[in-house]
């Protein structure tokens, strides 16, 4: 159930543009943009505790990812808004088997703001968001761990409405944060932080960019 809860936040991110159009009206936001996006992902070490006290790290591979920022424009230099990023990829130690490859799902739920320097059809910018990461490791309960990220790029507009937004973005995420370990069903088997408190990834992105 939580799963599918979780599931519904993209088709809401796209809902939202339209049901908010009333109110964007008569606010200090001066427009909206979607911007589906592409992307590759890397980096990413998950250690796992037996009850054995024996040790698997596990490597998170680097692969493609796909997501949706939707941004509220506050005048001609910034934004506030959401995005959700998914990849799908491996781990290159199944901390279950002990070797092998187990695939995982690693979604970013974030809230986000960024500045731009500039009106004009090249814009860099800067960008922080914070949010959760859910994290669904093979044969483990899925799991959220409090994240953040920073980052930045240029904003390509050749025309009013439509655009290209190119970034880099560094994510860090708490794995040890005292709320309870990522465990298999069973319970057995535990993903801790014994050298890396924070997993760490880096994204580049791609996205077009439609402005309403």
């Amino acid at each position: 159930m939580r799963d599918t809860r979780i599931a519904l936040i993209p088709i809401l991110m796209l809902a939202l543009p339209v049901s908010a159009a009333p109110a964007i009206a008569g606010s200090g936001v001066t427009g909206v943009e979607v911007t589906p996006f592409g992307g590759y992902q890397v980096g990413g070490t998950l250690e796992f505790d037996d009850p054995s006290g024996g040790l698997t790290v596990a490597d998170v591979r680097g692969s493609g990812d796909f997501g949706l920022f939707v941004d509220l424009l506050l005048g001609p230099d910034g934004a506030v808004g959401l995005f959700y990023t998914r990849q799908n990829t491996e781990l290159d130690t199944d901390p279950v088997a002990g070797s092998g490859d187990a695939s995982m799902k690693i979604e970013y739920y974030h809230v986000e703001g960024f500045y731009q320097l500039g009106a004009g059809p090249v814009r860099p910018f800067v960008a922080a968001s914070v949010g959760v990461t859910h994290l669904v490791p093979e044969g483990f309960d899925a799991d959220s761990r409090l994240s953040a990220s920073v980052g930045g790029g240029v904003r390509l507009f050749p025309a009013a409405h439509l655009g290209f937004r190119l970034e880099g973005r560094y994510y860090g995420t708490l794995i040890d944060w005292g709320g309870g370990d990522l465990c298999t069903h069973d319970g057995e088997l535990c993903a801790r932080s014994r050298d890396n408190t924070y997993m760490d990834q880096v994204d580049f992105k791609a996205g077009l960019v439609v402005a309403f």
